[in-house]
This record gives structure tokens, C-alpha cells and sequence, in this order.
């Protein structure tokens, strides 16, 4: 697994360009691409994660193979009531407005490398969140907010001919939340 863009805070506005990685000689990666909110502020300009590739070993003639605008509009958040546990599938809330079952959901933590994204499975009205999987790492009461609307994009993207491979996340414009991102690519072909 490579690094496109490597998990980070992102303050509107701003333009995030990874560094380019070498995929001669691959025909194929799979490119994962990670969004979430970092306030509970409308996000009227979306950012839009870009991933172009290159036939050059230098030089700046990017082509984009791939585009992905990321939610508009203002997400869901509550912070915790408990602290959870790493593996933990039930996490307290006092209130699930704005939360459903099948929403992807990230939790930001105060160590960002501790925040993460997960899949609510069903929820508890004003009692939990549940979700399909356990929590990777433990998040503090009061330290972690949940946000809604995050986003999790995987696509497969053919490299053949190509010398490297970049990822951009372009957040622009007059209005936009602070958000999280990460993108990762792999070989599978």
C-alpha cells in the first residue's frame, strides 16, 4: 500500500498535492480515497480529490484519470458520552440526529492518527450508534467528535504506459469546512 495523500487536516481554503509515486512497469492500482468532516460547518465549495497520472519520469503533464467531489453541505456531529474501547461496536451518544444506518462516519480524534472512519450499522435513537465494525483504536469522551457524511471511494484506475501516478485534493472558494483526508493506492494487477 502506497501513499498518495497522507492522512491530514485540511483548513479551507487550501490545495493539498501528494507526491508523485513511480508506477512503471504496474498496470493496475486500486486508489482509496478517504473525506471527512473536522467541524460542523456548511461546506458550500466541496473539495475534489483528483488523481492524475503521467507518461513523463519529470516534468508537470498530468492527465486525470480520476475525479471525486466530496459531500456539500453541513454534516452531523455529536461528540461521545463514554469513552469506547478499541473493538468496541456500540458507542454512546446522547443525541443521533442527522445519523442512519449505512452512513459512513468518522471519529476525530484529538491524536489524528488515532481519528477513523467506520460504517454505522443501526442506531439507537438518542442512546448509540452502532456500527458493522469494532473501533480500531480507543476514542476519549471528551476528546473525540463523530461527524456524518464522511466518504470512503475506492476506484480502479489503469496505469499501463504511465510513470507516476499523483493524488490532489483541491478545497477552494469563498465557504468550506475544515476536513480530514488520506489516499491510498495498491497494486493489483
Amino acid at each position: 500500500m502506497s501513499v498518495l495523500l497522507a492522512h491530514q487536516a485540511v483548513s479551507h481554503p487550501a490545495t493539498v498535492v501528494g507526491s508523485a509515486l513511480s508506477v512503471t512497469g504496474s498496470k493496475r492500482l486500486r486508489v482509496d480515497l478517504f473525506h471527512a468532516f473536522n467541524e460542523a460547518a456548511a461546506n458550500t465549495n466541496p473539495g475534489v480529490f483528483i488523481v492524475e497520472t503521467t507518461q513523463d519520469s519529470s516534468g508537470n503533464e498530468w492527465f486525470e484519470a480520476l475525479r471525486f467531489k466530496v459531500f456539500s453541505g453541513t454534516p452531523a456531529s455529536e461528540v461521545l458520552t463514554a469513552t469506547e474501547p478499541a473493538g468496541e461496536t456500540t458507542i454512546a451518544v446522547a443525541s443521533t440526529t442527522g445519523f442512519a444506518a449505512d452512513d459512513v462516519v468518522y471519529f476525530r480524534d484529538a491524536t489524528l492518527a488515532d481519528s477513523e472512519w467506520a460504517r454505522v450499522q443501526e442506531i439507537v435513537t438518542n442512546t448509540s450508534i452502532i456500527l458493522v465494525d469494532g473501533l480500531v483504536n480507543e476514542h476519549a469522551l471528551t476528546t473525540t467528535t463523530i461527524f456524518g457524511s464522511a466518504q470512503r471511494l475506492t476506484a480502479d484506475i489503469d496505469v499501463a504506459g504511465a510513470e507516476r501516478l499523483r493524488a490532489l485534493y483541491l478545497h477552494e472558494g469563498s465557504t468550506g469546512a475544515n476536513v480530514h483526508i488520506k489516499a491510498m493506492a495498491r497494486e493489483f494487477d
